[in-house]
């Protein structure tokens, strides 16, 4: 049986598509099959804990409710509170979870026909339990597509629902969905992958009555906080926003129980604070890797003796410009997206980087095997002042007798940049706004306040461009259509951060999304990251390496997401 996702196979079984895939991704590290149990301590042995520490608060633990996956933590405790169908690893594998298998075309649990319909069949593993005890079966599935559908819950939809025909659940421990058409992604529906998982499973036994009584409440339920209950490795045993969360391991965790018993999570503040807390022993490692900057990670690496530094995929620094209604209203002219980034020395700014990287010309890191594909057709914006100058007059600005740009009324040009509050937002963002300035553009940093982190109207409706590092996904540019776009109609959920509609990309998106062989999906791929460079959708400053900070006691952690959390172990 093969746990990863089966694009050469499916390539084979596609008889409308006669262009070859590139090889296989490589075999991903074998994770524990159900019911399997660490080995027994001696009984005079303590249990296992560990102290783990996130910058600021996870106001909820559901990634869809994360606007922008700007919480902190909330990806990383997610994964380890509640297992979907199947676990994403931190290189873009899936593994079987509460489900038996991940569908492929080989175990024929993934059936693609000649018109390009599909189906795809999960098969519940014997064992799977809420945390409550109570069992998971198809119906908890049913209910959810019955949830992420409902219109008047638009924060739950993804583009990808609409490939969806149809489903059944012909037993208790069986579910099918039949697709109008091929769908990339479709073996990761009920899967978790943060702010972009598709239907993660939702307990049934306790969300359905609410969700019959009161939709407009139903997001405000405590259940997405502190009386979560989940499928995974932990469970919630104590949860004090702003202060701390703890987890207990799992008895019946279908995986097998894990190997350490309890996690703390401390909520704190500011990063000095951590730094003290990993330096005096009181947290072992840091959870979310924004949590600190890889400046910050490498000013105590030769001090802090007792544990390491890992490094995860790069990630982009990325800005978000405002289509709609923007301020200034230039916003919406390519010509003054360019001049704005002609005028930023991203070169200096990468220079100056603990770990340099590189220049984010994309989302395409350099470390990622698409980056060969899309670098040399992407769009780049080098340091140019004179260019941005000529740019900047074109558009029909002119300088003060101050050094900056005027518009035709005489008003003084400024771009606010909105960036929630982690430190390479931040930093990024005061360096930009630095150029803006010399340049003669004016510009004024609004740093998004904790409270406000998951505000969707205040994150949708910034005037000037939101900078954030989003996560590392290559098909994160798919939210940019003009049906996700957030509007009091959509109750101001979406992922198209940017709001911008354009009937070009979105069926580049539609290409890409549900093209199976790797070489036509490659050739969208590369046809959206050459639309989106020319019109700077997405503006790149640079590159960021996430850090995890881990005790030499902790073992069993990778670098990225917290997948395998059962696996983890300390040693004394």
């Amino acid at each position: 049986m093969k746990l990863y996702r089966p694009a050469t196979l499916l390539c084979l079984a596609l008889t409308l598509f006669s262009v070859a895939c590139a090889g296989s991704p490589s075999t991903p590290a074998p994770v524990t099959t159900g019911g399997e149990q660490p080995a027994a301590r001696p009984a005079n042995a303590g249990p296992k804990k560990i102290t783990v520490g996130i910058r600021g608060t996870a106001q909820v633990l559901s990634g869809k409710l994360n606007i922008g996956n700007s919480g902190l933590g909330v990806a990383d405790m997610e994964v380890v509170v509640n297992a979907g169908l199947s676990l994403r690893d931190d290189q873009d594998q899936l593994h079987a979870a509460l489900a038996q298998e991940v569908p492929t075309v080989e175990n024929g649990l993934w059936k693609v026909n000649a018109d390009g319909t599909m189906t795809t069949t999960w098969k519940v593993r014997p064992g799977a339990q809420w945390h409550d005890g109570t069992p998971v079966t198809s119906d908890d599935l049913l209910f959810t597509l019955k949830v992420v559908n409902d219109r008047e819950l638009p924060v739950f939809r993804v583009p990808a629902y609409d490939s969806i025909d149809s489903w059944e659940a012909p037993d208790p421990q069986t579910i099918t969905v039949k697709w109008k058409q091929p769908f990339i992604n479709a073996d990761a529906l009920f899967s978790n992958n943060g702010q972009n998982s598709m239907a993660m499973p939702l307990p049934k036994h306790i969300l359905e009555k609410p969700f019959n009584e009161d939709k407009a409440a139903f997001l405000q339920l405590p259940y997405w906080s502190v009386e979560f209950v989940g499928t995974g490795a932990f469970k919630v045993k104590e949860y004090v926003p702003d202060t701390h969360l703890i987890v207990t391991a799992n008895d019946k965790y279908v995986l097998g129980r894990p190997k350490i018993d309890e996690i703390e999570a401390k909520f704190i503040p500011d990063a000095n604070t951590i730094i003290a807390n990993i330096l005096g022993g009181q947290v072992d490692m840091t959870m979310d890797p924004r949590s600190l900057n890889a400046d910050q990670a490498l000013q105590i690496k030769d001090t802090w003796t007792t544990g390491g530094v890992a490094f995860s995929r790069s990630s982009a620094v990325l800005m978000y410009p405002q289509f709609l209604n923007p301020t200034p209203i230039a916003m919406t002219d390519v010509r003054f997206r360019r001049a704005l980034m002609h005028a930023i020395n991203r070169q200096e700014m990468n220079d100056a980087a603990p770990v340099q990287i590189g220049i984010a010309h994309t989302w395409v890191g350099p470390d990622w095997v698409e980056f060969k594909y899309t670098d040399p057709i992407s769009a780049k914006y080098p340091f140019d002042l004179q260019r941005a100058a000529q740019l900047m007059q074109e558009v029909g600005y002119t300088k003060g007798s101050d050094g900056f740009y005027r518009d035709a009324t005489g008003n003084r040009l400024s771009v606010e940049i909105r960036a929630p509050r982690t430190d390479i937002n931040l930093k990024s963002s005061y360096a930009v706004q630095s150029y803006w300035q010399q340049a003669g553009i004016g510009s004024e940093v609004a740093e998004v306040p904790p409270q406000r982190t998951n505000d969707r109207e205040y994150r949708s409706t910034f005037p000037g461009v939101e900078l954030i590092r989003p996560n590392a996904a290559v098909d994160g540019f798919t939210s940019i259509k003009s049906d996700n776009i957030p509007t009091p109609a959509s109750n101001w959920a979406g992922g198209n951060r940017q709001r911008y509609a354009d009937p070009q990309l979105d069926a580049i998106i539609d290409r890409y999304l549900t093209t199976i062989p790797q070489g036509p999906r490659m050739e969208a791929l590369k046809d959206a990251v050459r639309l989106t460079s020319d019109q700077l959708i997405y503006m790149g400053v640079i590159f960021d390496a996430p850090i995890r900070l881990i005790a030499n006691r902790v073992k069993n952690v990778p670098a990225g997401i917290g997948w395998q959390s059962h696996e983890w172990d300390v040693v004394s």
